[in-house]
């Protein structure tokens, strides 16, 4: 870590460039069905002071700790106090702790690599826009990237310290998500691969590289931050056995056809040319091209000249690996591209390091700084699109079975309704959804009275309000006739016009005349 004062400020700035892009209107976009789910799922621990891990759904459960923290600052009690910018800011604050990172490995990338890597993390699209989600994806990479910082800094130096916290961050990225194990996989071949293509004589014996004291506090250190997560601070033993059962689970979903399923591309024609339609081209390829560069570079062994080859090659070579992972399991989720794309953006700022290197001449170094940077610009823009503008459009690439914004409707008629009611957030409400009903939970979360079905049987309460899907109208008016008094119809107006929940997911909404006169429209 050798960097002077001026390349040290440098990423700095770089992670207040992250802050702008990331910082603004958390609020801005829908809640996402999963950052819902996540959310009501703090939202047990907030309230109830508990956690239980599920090993069938949910993930790890670092993200609602870390998120306590937060709200434990802000003396949140209950989950109806939580906003969406207050959940949004624990991955937007990981997403910045990334870059800044990025110095603790600098003299190992270089001075020139570490400052285009940590501006291409700043402004890429795909990091911008999920570093705006609540869900895990960003506390993965954080924690992977750590770990490789420890291990880089124990290789340089031989220090506990760095052992015992690269046993923290790998028991962390366990905590965080069951991908985890492709992270550490990927990680353990791209060593082989790097031992490997070295000659024999070069080959240090493993207690060389590190000390078997220093291994085991490792171990010690990453399973005892696992287990404390999983156990729930020792709370539900049963959740360090079923965070191992768990891949049982995962390995079938991630090989088996369902709606997540996607040819291997998908990840690269999300990053390289997708198809946009009414947006601007929103396309990471000069990270990939530059990334394509390093590999080259890196089978040539041939490294920026102040980078450590080494470093770059495992880098490629772990990068390469995941992404191949990654791109073969038919289980895809754009989110999930963060975890390779970020070694790919590493594996860029070496390239711009390499190039910029090659020329001798200062003017032509200059104009190459210039013509990256311009492309550093473009980024910029395209996240500002992607992010502030067409943030729940299907056409950008990033969006996902998203929420559509007319769940904003929905959420302002309700606040009506408590404002209007007798009852206020006490009024009934029944949601009667043939499909997956999130983030309805999340948008209801301040009425305690509300019900969710899947279809109209006898276990339907009555209630003032309805959220129905679009086809049950038929089955609504005989529950309505069918309710007591008997034989007497029961009137029940639109709360508001058919609203998408989400793309193929329609829905009405029906409230008790009497009530709907209590309400303004406008």
């Amino acid at each position: 870590m050798n960097l002077s004062l001026k390349w040290c400020l440098l990423i700095v700035l770089a992670a207040g460039v992250a802050l702008l892009l990331r910082l603004p209107g958390l609020d801005l976009r829908p809640m996402h069905a999963d950052e819902a789910v996540n959310a009501i799922k703090f939202g047990e621990l907030l309230e109830e002071k508990n956690y239980t891990y599920n090993p069938e759904e949910f993930h790890g459960p670092t993200l609602s700790y870390f998120s306590l923290i937060l709200a434990r600052l802000h003396k949140y009690s209950k989950i109806s106090q939580v906003s969406e910018a207050a959940l949004r800011i624990v991955p937007v604050i990981f997403g910045i702790l990334l870059i800044l990172l990025v110095y603790l490995i600098s003299d190992g990338l270089g001075k020139i690599a570490s400052v285009f890597t940590a501006l291409l993390a700043a402004v890429s699209p795909a990091f911008v826009f999920y570093s705006r989600y609540y869900i895990h994806e960003m506390l993965l990479v954080f924690f992977a990237f750590a770990l490789v910082v420890c291990a880089y800094r124990y290789i340089k130096c031989k220090n506990i310290f760095w052992a015992i916290f690269g046993g923290l961050s790998a028991g962390l990225m366990f905590a965080t998500k069951e991908t985890s194990v492709l992270a550490f996989v990927s990680m353990l071949l791209a060593c082989l691969l790097l031992r490997i293509e070295k000659p024999a004589s070069e080959r240090l014996p493993f207690f060389k590289i590190i000390r078997p004291v220093h291994f085991l506090l490792f171990i010690i250190s990453a399973i005892i931050v696992s287990v404390v997560f999983y156990s729930s601070f020792f709370k539900n033993p049963q959740g360090i056995a079923d965070s191992v059962s768990t891949y049982r689970n995962y390995l079938v979903r991630g090989f088996e056809n369902n709606i997540h399923s996607h040819p291997w591309y998908y990840y690269l024609r999300i990053l390289i040319w997708p198809a946009n339609g009414s947006i601007p081209v929103v396309s990471e390829s000069l990270i990939l091209l530059l990334a394509f560069y390093c590999l080259v570079l890196s089978a040539v062994a041939k490294a920026p000249k102040d980078s450590d080859i080494n470093l770059m090659r495992f880098i490629s070579f772990y990068t390469f690996v995941l992404t191949v992972i990654y791109c073969l399991m038919p289980y895809k989720t754009p989110w999930c591209l963060l975890s390779f794309f970020f070694g790919m953006i590493l594996m860029a700022g070496f390239a711009i390091s390499a190039i910029i290197s090659y020329f001798t001449r200062p003017l032509i170094r200059v104009l190459t700084v210039l013509l990256f940077s311009l492309g550093l610009l473009g980024l910029a823009l395209q996240s500002y699109v992607s992010s502030f503008m067409y943030y729940a459009d299907p056409a950008n690439p990033y969006v996902y079975a998203h929420t559509s914004k007319d769940i904003f409707v929905l959420r302002d008629r309700f606040q009506q309704i408590a404002a209007a009611s007798l009852d206020g957030h006490q009024v009934r409400i029944n949601v009667i959804v043939s499909q997956n009903y999130w983030p309805l939970p999340w948008y209801l979360r301040s009425f305690p009275n509300t019900g969710y079905y899947k279809k109209f049987d006898s276990s339907v309460k009555p209630a003032q309000i309805f959220i129905i899907s679009a086809g049950f109208e038929k089955d609504a008016a005989n529950f309505f006739y069918e309710l007591p008094p008997p034989g007497e119809q029961h009137l029940y107006v639109p709360l508001f016009d058919s609203m998408t929940l989400r793309p193929g997911v329609e829905l009405l909404g029906l409230v008790t005349s009497d009530l709907a006169e209590k309400i303004n429209y406008d």
